[in-house]
């Protein structure tokens, strides 16, 4: 019996079982399990009734005999909108695939008292600086400062090189270093998509077969659904014994398109009227080693809005100004592209955070699931006022300029550096079609040391002498596995995994250490980077090495995504496809289970389903189905081990 807002209904599944009346029962009942299991994540209520067994479900949901959960109504697919729990259709044992709920439409974006209509903005003011440049002067404290008061526009303060932060003294840490903590892609949706009465932040689901073919896969639940809070636990935990310094956030803060309010309101009005700061930042990331620490960070292209400009991107660089309720300052994302300089004793390291959004826009017309300037997600008139875009047809023009000058920008800054180190912060990866050929240019003749990226959703450290890394001997860490959206790969329940977790960057003068670790606290990867010199080699290392007597770890880059395949792309509804999942004995019930779902369920009422002919149920003989062997207790276990 499934139980909804859209009112009640109820959807009756057979289970057939063999074997002695305890193995009958037993099956029965775990088949039960599962079923509830998958009703609570739809936000059902499920009850058994004991039936004679029969064989095929009703509605043809069998799944070649077996049941598979009816093989894909899920207890009717209760669900609110879209009524499609039936999604989850064939699931047994955390391990048969499955398909997804298609992402619910991007809410209306919400408008800022202030907002001035943009719609017949015609030209663009882009302050575009290609050096760094200061504009205030502060004392160097382990704070950093940002400009005052808040400006008119999010790209006033593009270019700008912030005071300098010095950590002076010694490191109250165990091992005496100073640490820099790293996460990427980490924001979920702080309203469940089909069900409002799961509490967010929720992983955006990234498995939808029909839009993300090629990264379907199982889902794991208690791992995939709370795999943002899970990562930030593993955070709290490594920070208790290691406090960071601060934190540096290599972008998509918030999923799936950004904060769902339109851009283009004044700076110094900036509000959390969507609740997605409190729910999906500031109370997430708390507790002893994090609280009060500072991210620094830059946009990824989720933040523009995924498929669209228009999103409150620019609401991500104002949130830096914001002193009041739920902020707790210290958020740092001045501007589109800016550097600092952070200082220790004997030695410094320059950051520079570098917008690469550039390599997720294309003609207006080009790739509209994937697409920033996309003519179909961006209404007619978007417009983000005289900072731009001011058009879809204008974007991809607006997000080139930005680029280039930010490359002359970067050869400026990296030219007259004198810190010890170089390090860039990125979104895309500095790899293949996301500007591979530029970053091995600058790499190489500027001796950049370490380049810090995310957008591909895992774990990935590029070491200096890997034969795969374009780029050696400039190490490049993707810190991608956030958790504000579902990994590439399955992950594991107790984070034997590079999917989702974060990078903690050990300093020293000679050398940065750099660790990922699992959503697990598991220690994936160790790896040392040594500075490397203008024009290519690396610079010998004259002290005992960080890494000595420290297991390397799996390396999690030798099973990385290949850098060839598509970046991920963002979703977009397709009326009149029915969301039902596969089982693996049956596409039949999967596919009935999903209209099943849909329209009793109360969600929208789908194209009514025709079954293939010469399609009869034909009973299996008595043998066990091959699902993988499931644990019930296996949630339990991995609740009570975090």
């Amino acid at each position: 019996k499934a139980q909804s807002r859209a009112g009640s209904a109820q959807v009756h599944f057979s289970v057939t079982t063999w074997g002695t009346p305890p193995r009958q029962s037993a099956m029965a009942w775990g088949f039960f399990y599962l079923a509830a299991l998958i009703a609570r994540h739809a936000g059902a209520q499920l009850a058994m009734q004991q039936v004679p067994p029969a064989g095929a479900v009703a509605g043809g949901g069998a799944a070649a005999g077996y049941g598979a959960v009816a093989g894909g109504a899920t207890a009717g697919g209760a669900t609110s909108g879209y009524g499609t729990a039936a999604g989850y259709g064939g699931y047994a044992g955390y391990d048969t695939p499955t398909t997804t709920h298609t992402p619910s439409p991007a809410p209306p974006l919400a408008v800022l008292p202030g907002t001035p209509d943009n719609s017949g903005v015609r030209e663009v003011e882009q302050k575009l600086p290609t050096a760094p440049w200061s504009a205030v002067e502060a004392a160097c404290t382990p704070q950093f400062v940002i400009p005052q008061p808040a400006p008119l526009h999010a790209t006033h303060f593009n270019g700008v090189k912030l005071p300098d932060a010095c950590f002076l003294g010694a490191s109250p840490n165990p091992d005496g270093h100073h640490h820099v903590q790293l996460i990427g892609d980490w924001g979920g949706l702080v309203r469940h998509p089909w069900n409002n009465t799961v509490q967010g932040p929720i992983a955006a689901d990234h498995r939808d077969k029909k839009h993300f073919k090629q990264h379907h896969r199982p889902y794991v639940y208690d791992v995939d659904d709370f795999a943002q809070k899970r990562v930030a636990k593993a955070m709290q935990k490594r920070a208790q014994e290691y406090e960071p310094d601060y934190i540096i956030n290599v972008g998509d803060s918030f999923y799936w398109g950004g904060i769902d309010i339109r851009c283009g309101a004044p700076i110094y009005r900036c509000a959390d009227i969507t609740g997605q700061w409190r729910h999906a930042f500031e109370d997430i990331y708390t507790g002893l080693g994090i609280d009060n620490k500072q991210w620094l960070g830059v946009l990824g292209n989720h933040d523009y809005g995924g498929f669209m400009f228009t999103a409150g991107w620019d609401q991500i660089i104002g949130y830096s100004w914001l002193t009041t309720p739920p902020s707790k300052s210290r958020w740092v994302i001045p501007a589109q592209y800016w550097m600092v300089q952070t200082q220790y004793d004997g030695f410094s390291i320059d950051w520079l955070f570098v917008d690469t959004n550039v390599f997720d826009t294309w003609l207006p017309d080009a790739d509209q699931h994937h697409n920033i300037c996309s003519r179909d997600h961006n209404a007619k008139g978007s417009s983000c006022g005289v900072m731009g875009p001011i058009s879809a047809d204008e974007c991809p023009k607006w997000f080139k300029n930005l680029w280039h000058a930010q490359v002359t920008w970067m050869e400026t800054a990296l030219g007259g550096s004198t810190a010890t180190w170089q390090i860039v912060v990125v979104h895309h990866p500095p790899e293949g079609m996301w500007g591979g050929p530029e970053w091995q240019r600058l790499s190489g003749q500027y001796g950049i040391d370490l380049i810090l990226a995310g957008h591909r959703h895992r774990q990935e450290v590029h070491r200096p002498d890997a034969p795969a890394n374009a780029l050696r001997p400039t190490t490049y860490v993707v810190s991608g596995g956030g958790g504000g959206i579902t990994a590439e790969n399955k992950p594991d329940h107790f984070g034997a995994d590079d999917e989702y977790g974060f990078v903690d960057l050990t300093l020293s003068a000679s050398e940065i250490m750099v660790e990922a670790f699992s959503h697990g606290s598991e220690v994936r990867s160790t790896t040392c980077v040594a500075r490397r010199q203008r024009g290519g080699s690396m610079l010998p290392i004259t002290s005992a090495s960080l890494c000595n007597g420290r297991p390397a770890g799996p390396r999690p880059e030798t099973l990385i995504t290949p850098t060839t395949s598509p970046a991920p792309y963002t979703p977009i509804i397709v009326p009149g496809q029915t969301p039902g999942g596969q089982t693996p004995g049956s596409q039949v019930g999967g596919q009935v289970g999903g209209q099943v779902g849909g329209q009793v369920g109360g969600g929208q009422q789908w194209p009514t389903y025709q079954p293939p002919a010469q399609q009869p149920f034909q009973p299996q003989s008595p043998q066990m189905p091959r699902f993988h062997i499931w644990n019930p207790f296996a949630g339990l276990i991995a609740r009570l081990r975090r």
